[in-house]
């Protein structure tokens, strides 16, 4: 195979990475039963916590790593390395539905995506040593695509300060009054036991729209902490591969991978209890099948990744990966709605456009 349509394999085989990766943490969103008024339980009634769901999930990523076992010659070899990736993937998976839960599939995705291009360019870089054909391009591209991925991560924020601002246009000296009437209808909404987001305020006789979909800070702050330690992981799961021999490396560590995770789940688990001391109810009916499937999206990216990464580099093909950030937003803005605001839509796609363009630069760059 010439350098030229390995590259090209390298890099498809990276964007549908991305595809299934965008995608993997659907399932926990449609785990959810649905009350009798149409609306998502709550845990008490049916929400399955993250870290069950994680262990679910292991268990789909363990059983489907061992589906490629009949194509080995022999008996499949276990790798310690491979199931050191199996215990990063765990600990980057129970903090990603943590933070799903905090700010939604969108901006979580957004968010770690942009810490795990640059811990992954840095391993590749810095660690491996693997130096691009077109440094200066190469820096350019990281930077224009990590700038895309903060400005997918902060739409929400720019969507609501585009609104604000053009209330204050329409109604001079009527900002206050709306961040007052806004405040005073979500803490009536709260003690009511209603949805905090409210849709809209009265100034004057006049209804003035309110965006649909406002974070609380100290729940904000939370889900950001908790993506950008997805990103940690995230942008590190394969690195200790990368010093695996070389009939370990590939889809031949996929075996290992899943021991890895199913072996540490139920520890995650247990330290949760341990920590809580509360014990998440299991939910076996209502997700265990999501989990799953959940773990068999998460899978098929990681086999599509052991691809493009010995064809494109590390450094490369990990941050094009992030392009999971594109399909999660269309899941998080289109399917569950939780974006509504037309800003914020328009933010997160020209943060979305200006990815591409970083991705393409990142690529042509090798």
């Amino acid at each position: 195979m010439s350098e030229t349509h390995s590259v090209f394999v390298g890099l498809l085989c990276a964007f549908g990475s991305a595809l299934f990766n965008g995608s993997f943490t659907v399932p926990f969103k449609l785990r959810k039963d649905k009350n009798e008024a149409g609306r998502p339980s709550t845990e008490a009634e049916g929400l399955v916590h993250p870290i069950v769901f994680t262990l679910y999930v292991s268990i789909g990523v363990f059983l489907s790593s061992w589906v490629i076992a009949p194509f080995f010659d022999g008996a499949p070899r276990l790798s310690l390395l491979g199931i050191v990736a199996g215990w990063v993937f765990v600990l980057g998976v129970a903090a990603s539905f943590v933070a799903v839960e905090f700010v939604g599939i969108a901006l979580a995705q957004g968010i770690w995506a942009g810490s795990a291009t640059l811990f992954s360019y840095a391993w590749g870089v810095i660690i491996f040593h693997e130096a691009p054909k077109a440094p200066l391009m190469s820096a350019l591209g990281l930077a224009v695509l990590v700038t895309g991925v903060v400005g997918m991560a902060c739409s929400n924020m720019i969507g609501e300060m585009s609104l604000f601002t053009r209330f204050c246009s329409q109604n001079p000296g009527g900002g206050s009054r709306l961040v007052v009437e806004s405040q005073r209808l979500m803490q009536t909404n709260s003690q009511n036991g209603e949805n905090s987001n409210c849709d809209t305020a009265i100034e004057g006789e006049e209804k003035v729209s309110l965006p649909r979909e406002p974070i609380r800070s100290s729940t904000y702050v939370k889900g950001v902490i908790w993506a950008s330690v997805v990103g940690i992981f995230g942008g590190s799961i394969l690195a200790p591969i990368h010093y695996a021999p070389d009939d370990m490396q590939g889809i031949a560590v996929l075996p290992s991978f899943g021991v890895g995770t199913v072996t540490l789940a139920p520890v995650v688990f247990l330290v949760n209890i341990l920590c809580t001391g509360v014990v998440p109810p299991l939910r076996i009916q209502i997700s265990l099948l999501p989990g799953l499937f959940s773990g068999l999206l998460w899978n098929i990216s990681n086999l599509l990744s052991l691809v493009a990464i010995p064809a494109v580099g590390y450094s490369v093909a990990n941050p094009l990966l992030q392009g999971a950030v594109l399909i999660s937003g269309m899941w998080g803005i289109y399917v569950f709605k939780e974006i509504s605001n037309p800003s914020t839509i328009k933010a997160f796609w020209c943060g979305g456009v200006v990815f591409i363009l970083g991705a393409i630069t990142l690529a042509a760059s090798q």
